[in-house]
C-alpha cells in the first residue's frame, strides 16, 4: 500500500486522475456484470418460484449498484453526483489527487452536463488551483466555489463560443479561463519492438 502511495505521488495530477479513473471504470464494469447476474437470477426466481421474491432481489441489486457506484466515484475521484433524466449532475467535488481537478465528460456511461450550486465549496479544496471542465457541461450553478477568494483557473475543453452558451458561465468568478484544452487522456500503448537488448535500452 505504501509503495502504491509513493508511486502515485511521483505522478502529475493529470496522471493520478487517469490512474484513478481507470480504477473506477474497472470497478463499474465488474459491478455491472455482478448486478446483471443477480438480476438474471431474480428473473428466474420470479418466473419459476415467487414473483415477490424475485422483485425483492432485483431491488436489492439496484440498491447495491447505486451505493457502491457512488461510493467508488467519491473514493477515486472525489465526486458526488446525481443521475437526472439520463444525465449526470456533479453535486460535490473534493480534491483527491493534487491541486488540479478534472471533471470527466462521462460518468457511469452518461454525459456530465451540470455543476450544481456550491459543488467545489468544501474546505478540503483550499489549495485547489485548476479545474478541467468538459464541453459536455451545459449549466454551472451559483457560487460553486462557496466563499473562497483564492484564484482558480479553468481549462475548458470547448471553444470560447461554446463557453458563452453555458448557463451560468458568465457569472463564474475565476482568475483565468483557457479554451480548447483537451482533457487528460492515457497515451497510446507503444508496441514492444523485437530486437537486441542494446536496441531496447536505446529506445527507453
Amino acid at each position: 500500500m505504501d509503495k502504491e502511495k509513493d508511486t502515485e505521488q511521483e505522478l502529475s495530477c493529470e496522471q493520478r486522475y487517469l490512474k484513478r479513473l481507470a480504477c473506477a471504470k474497472r470497478f463499474y464494469l465488474q459491478l455491472v456484470i455482478a448486478v446483471i447476474a443477480v438480476c438474471s437470477i431474480a428473473i428466474f426466481i420470479s418466473v419459476m418460484i415467487d414473483v415477490l421474491l424475485g422483485a425483492a432481489l432485483a431491488i436489492f441489486a439496484a440498491a447495491v449498484y447505486i451505493y457502491f457506484s457512488t461510493d467508488e466515484l467519491y473514493k477515486q475521484l472525489g465526486l458526488r453526483s446525481s443521475f437526472i433524466c439520463g444525465r449526470i449532475h456533479i453535486t460535490r467535488a473534493v480534491m483527491k489527487y493534487g491541486d488540479t481537478m478534472v471533471i470527466p465528460s462521462r460518468l457511469m456511461w452518461a454525459d456530465v452536463t451540470k455543476i450544481t450550486d456550491g459543488a467545489f465549496a468544501s474546505e478540503k479544496n483550499e489549495s485547489l488551483a485548476c479545474i478541467y471542465l468538459p464541453r459536455s457541461i451545459e449549466c454551472i450553478g451559483d457560487g460553486i466555489f462557496g466563499d473562497r477568494d483564492t484564484p482558480i483557473s479553468i481549462c475548458y475543453e470547448g471553444s470560447e463560443e461554446e463557453w458563452s452558451g453555458i448557463t451560468g458561465a458568465d457569472s463564474l468568478s475565476v482568475s483565468s479561463i483557457s479554451f480548447n484544452c483537451p482533457q487528460p487522456t492515457l497515451p497510446p500503448k507503444q508496441k514492444k519492438k523485437k530486437g537486441s537488448d542494446c536496441g531496447t535500452e536505446a529506445e527507453k
